[in-house]
């Protein structure tokens, strides 16, 4: 094969990777496509709002059931939920941490903390007015604790209150501010599915990195 012709093929190549790279790098965190598992505390009508200068994002307001097994729902008295995260300029998770206090009538959920929670993961999906943020937590207290070491928290908007006319879709613009009114479900566990599926695809990229050597 020519030289030169070789050179420009593998300059070629290379050039495409580096474009996707950088267009990777510029992409929103993509939906984690999370499943609601059980227990599940249940927010109705909580206010999401973010600030695009500081990337800090909080959902909170007054947890009202509680989903024990899923086969029916037990009331959350005084109950409050509060979650503060900080993306970036593009949505892409940096930090954050969850807290839902209040007390219930079963007798697996004594206290009056039912669950604290570091938060790992942020994903975002969206089209039009509607919208669901989703992140995977790592628990670290409250009475859910008992049930799981791992978990996550879906907010699903129904109405939006952007400063730029923005909308729920994949250009949105988390440079703005917004805010909007959700429903949410925080659980525990994760169903053991959605792990093994991001252990498989750690499995996939290790067993690449091997082939390469």
């Amino acid at each position: 094969m020519n030289t030169r012709f070789l050179r420009l093929a593998v300059g070629k190549v290379l050039g495409i990777i580096l474009v996707g790279m950088l267009a990777i790098g510029n992409l929103q965190a993509a939906p984690l496509s999370l499943i609601p598992g059980t227990p599940n505390l249940i927010l109705f009508g909580g206010s999401i709002d973010y600030t695009g200068a500081t990337g800090a994002l909080s959902i909170t307001g007054t947890t009202m059931d509680l989903d024990v097994n899923g086969s029916g729902f037990v009331t959350v008295v005084g109950g409050n939920f509060s979650l503060d995260a900080v993306l970036d300029s593009s949505g892409v998770f940096q930090s954050g941490s969850l807290s839902v206090t209040g007390t219930t009538g079963d007798p697996g959920f004594p206290g009056t903390s039912l669950l604290t929670a570091t938060l790992t993961d942020f994903g975002f999906g969206g089209s039009g007015p509607a919208g669901v943020f989703e992140f995977a937590m790592n628990v670290t207290g409250g009475d859910m604790a008992a049930f799981g070491s791992s978990g996550g928290v879906i907010a699903s908007t129904f109405s939006l209150s952007p400063s730029g006319g923005i909308n729920w879709d994949a250009t949105l613009d988390f440079q703005q501010n917004f805010s909007a009114t959700v429903n949410v479900d925080a659980f525990v566990p994760v169903p053991a599915a959605v792990w093994l599926f991001g252990s498989a695809l750690l499995g996939m990229a290790g067993l690449g990195r091997r082939v390469r050597k």
